[in-house]
C-alpha cells in the first residue's frame, strides 16, 4: 500500500469514526505488555539524539555504545504515537540492554514537523553541527542517493530542522556540537556518560564497528571517516565553496541559529 492509498484510508476511517476503533485494538497488547514491563521489570533508560542529517549522529551512538550497559542498535524512529505503555513496549524491543540510545535525523520527508517526540520518559541529546559543514556532507550523500536538492533546499532543511529543535524543552536535555565532538571526544562522552546514567566512568574516542548489522545510506553514515572506527579532525579547503559560506553568511535565518547554537565559520 503506497502513501496515497494509506491516506486515502486514513480518511475514511476517519469520516466513519472508525479510526479511534482501529487504533485501540491495533495498540492494546503493546499497551498491556509496556504496563506489565514498567511496573514489574527493571525499567530501561531511553536516550533520543535529536538532529539533522550528516551531524554526526552515528558517530555519536557508535561512540555511547562503547558502554557495557549500551547496545549499538540500527537507527530507529523514535516518533511513535500512542500511550506512554505502548511507546514503552515498542521502544524496550529494540536492545536488551539497560540504555537505548535512539537516533532518527531529520529527513527531507518530515523535518518541518520534526521531532514528534513520544509519550513516556527519556532523555535528550541534541545535536548541532555548522551548516556548511553540514550543507557539504548532504550534497555528498545526495549525489550517492540521487537525490536532487538545490543549495536553497538544504539551507531551508538545516533551518527549519535546528529551528524546531531550539523549540524543544524538556528537564532531561544536553546540548553537544558536532565540532566540540570531534576535538574533544573523550571529554565530551565523559559527560554524556554521567548524564544519560550510564555505569561507563570514562570517556571514549574509539568506538567497534555494529555487530548485529552493517553502517548503509539511508540508515546510518554509509561513509569511509565512520570506518575507521576512532574519531577524527578531517582537514578541508573551503576555498572551493565562497559562494555557499557568502551565502549562509548572507542568510539572517542562519545567522540567528549561529549565534543561538553559538556556532563558527569553520576556517
Amino acid at each position: 500500500m503506497n502513501q496515497a492509498q494509506r491516506t486515502a484510508l486514513r480518511r475514511w476511517l476517519i469520516k466513519y469514526r472508525l479510526l479511534w476503533l482501529a487504533r485501540l485494538i491495533y495498540m492494546t497488547p503493546g499497551t498491556l505488555i509496556g504496563w506489565f514491563l514498567w511496573h514489574f521489570q527493571p525499567r530501561k533508560q531511553f536516550v533520543i539524539v535529536l538532529s539533522s542529517m550528516r551531524s554526526g549522529s552515528t558517530l555519536l551512538k557508535a561512540l555511547l555504545a562503547e558502554a557495557p550497559d549500551i547496545e549499538q542498535i540500527p537507527e530507529a524512529d523514535f516518533q511513535i504515537p500512542g500511550n506512554r505503555y505502548y511507546v514503552y513496549s515498542r521502544l524496550s524491543k529494540l536492545s536488551d540492554f539497560p540504555i537505548v540510545v535512539l537516533k532518527h535525523p531529520a529527513n527531507y520527508f518530515d523535518f518541518r514537523e520534526y521531532p514528534c517526540l513520544p509519550k513516556g520518559e527519556y532523555k535528550l541529546i541534541r545535536l548541532v553541527r555548522n551548516p556548511v559543514d553540514t550543507i557539504l556532507s548532504l550534497q555528498k550523500m545526495n549525489e550517492k542517493l540521487d537525490e536532487d536538492k538545490s543549495v536553497e533546499d538544504l539551507i531551508d532543511y538545516w533551518c527549519t530542522t535546528y529551528e524546531r529543535l531550539a523549540q524543544v524543552s524538556h528537564p532531561q536535555l544536553t546540548d553537544v556540537v558536532y565540532e566540540t565532538l570531534v576535538a574533544h571526544p573523550i571529554t565530551v562522552t565523559e559527560h554524556l556518560f554521567r548524564f544519560i546514567g550510564s555505569v561507563q566512568q570514562e570517556g571514549v574516542d574509539r568506538y567497534s564497528r555494529p555487530q548485529t548489522y552493517e553502517w548503509t545510506w539511508k540508515k546510518d553514515d554509509g561513509g569511509e571517516v565512520i570506518r575507521s572506527l576512532k574519531v577524527q579532525q578531517v582537514t578541508k579547503d573551503y576555498s572551493a565553496h565562497a559562494d555557499l559560506i557568502a551565502k549562509l553568511k548572507a542568510d539572517p535565518r542562519v545567522n540567528k541559529l549561529m549565534a543561538h547554537y553559538n556556532l563558527k565559520w569553520p576556517a
